[in-house]
């Protein structure tokens, strides 16, 4: 017979275990640890999440930064042609927005064009919007940057001369918004510098354009290379002999260039090119036709590779009285001499990796001899990177004329702000702070 009663000692001894091993967890204090981290996880985070959000912050002082001197010697370009004020403080507004299109929480605190005193000042503050400091609480960091400039009239008080070296290689297309943002800024530095008035003093710039050769057109091919145009190329590629490496006009005991199709690549597996031109886009010699250089700027495209060596070769060849014989009235440089501010400015998106002539050297050691002859003349240089390497970055701040005449843009806001800055540094203005 089944006793009912028979289970009740096994309960209440189960119910006595339990009841035991609640008592020893309630006393037990190893988990004080797993609650205290509970708590301390929220600020622990905020604060790591913080120094991210504070980087973020600093980053974005230095575009609000770089914008704002782009500003302020924009307002002094405008004040030298226009001597108001008022039309200085508006131009300093409209160059800092456009450069800040990106940047969200944008605030003008100060514009001032003070002419009394011959300086503007501008202050302006960026919100950033935090991601982990919020858990602190913090919502919003805010920057705040200034600059100024020194206002003068007049404008340029000698000729300008102005190279700009281009690169339209095939990485330019990698996506293409890289070659619209080059466009877009070479473009600007044209309508900033090339004044409308030309009767007291010229200001001119010549083009550059490079991948794997220069398209020298056929206005100048026959003359540099004592050869007729073939079916496909006006392209040429590295000099050769005692003159290689400087800016004699080829000649009679000169030595000439070489057709792209007339000599194989010294730093891959030998190859000939048997295509039509690249780049199909031509030099283009010094020039105030705003319009032509336009157009001439609009109708690039990108392929090919890096010869930059070639293109600081014919950067230079532009601003060098040797080779007037070659262009016409219009675009001869002036001579060597404080009476005409020569500028070269070289800019690229990637290593020196094509070069031709064995003798010559790579591409880059030829690069950077053609700057160190090119300087000893007494040209300034500026140069440009745009998202390129570190050992593409040692070349270009070794062919600039100074660090600071090197800029190193590592997106298209900031390759349009590197032109821009360079236009206005040319138009001798400065930063007083």
């Amino acid at each position: 017979m089944f006793d009912k009663f028979a289970a009740f000692p096994t309960l209440t001894a189960r119910l006595r275990a339990s009841a035991a091993r609640l008592g020893h967890f309630g006393a037990d204090r190893s988990g004080n640890i797993a609650m205290i981290f509970a708590f301390m996880i929220i600020p622990v985070v905020g604060i790591i999440g913080f120094s991210v959000d504070y980087g973020r912050a600093l980053d974005t002082r230095t575009v609000l930064q770089t914008a704002l001197d782009s500003a302020v010697l924009a307002a002094g370009r405008d004040y030298q042609v226009n001597g108001e004020a008022s039309s200085a403080e508006t131009a300093a507004a409209a160059y800092f927005m456009a450069a800040m299109d990106s940047e969200p929480g944008i605030e003008i605190v100060e514009n001032t064009a003070d002419p009394d005193n011959s300086t503007m000042k501008f202050t302006g503050t960026a919100k950033v919007k935090t991601t982990f400091a919020r858990l602190l609480g913090v919502d919003v960091l805010e920057v705040t940057a200034t600059a100024e400039s020194m206002l003068t009239r007049g404008g340029l008080d000698k000729d300008l001369e102005i190279s700009l070296m281009l690169d339209i290689t095939g990485s330019m297309c990698q996506p293409c918004q890289k070659l619209d943002d080059l466009k877009f800024a070479a473009k600007d530095l044209v309508n900033i510098l090339v004044q409308d008035d030309q009767s007291e003093y010229t200001s001119r710039v010549a083009l550059v354009p490079f991948s794997h050769a220069v398209n020298a057109g056929e206005a100048y091919f026959e003359k540099v290379t004592n050869q007729s145009p073939d079916d496909y190329s006006t392209c040429v590629v590295e000099r050769q002999g005692a003159n290689k490496f400087n800016d004699k006009r080829p000649g009679s005991g000169n030595s000439t260039f070489l057709s792209v199709f007339d000599i194989e690549r010294a730093d891959a597996a030998p190859v000939r090119w048997n295509t039509p031109c690249q780049p199909t886009a031509e030099i283009m010699p010094l020039s105030a036709d705003k319009d032509a250089l336009t157009a001439s700027i609009d109708a690039y495209e990108a392929d090919g590779w890096t010869a930059g060596h070639l293109g600081t070769a014919w950067t230079w060849y532009m601003l060098s009285p040797e080779w007037n014989s070659f262009w016409p009235s219009e675009s001869t440089a002036g001579n060597y001499n404080d009476e005409t501010m020569k500028i070269a400015v070289l800019m690229t998106d990637g290593d020196y990796n094509t070069a031709y002539h064995s003798g010559n050297g790579s591409a880059g050691n030829q690069a950077k001899q053609l700057c160190t002859n090119m300087k000893n003349k007494g040209i300034t240089v500026y140069t440009v990177g745009f998202m390129v390497s570190e050992a593409a970055k040692k070349l270009l701040e070794a062919c600039a004329t100074s660090s600071s005449h090197f800029y190193d843009a590592t997106n298209g806001d900031q390759l349009k702000i590197a032109f821009r800055n360079i236009a206005f540094k040319v138009a001798q203005l400065r930063l007083s702070k």
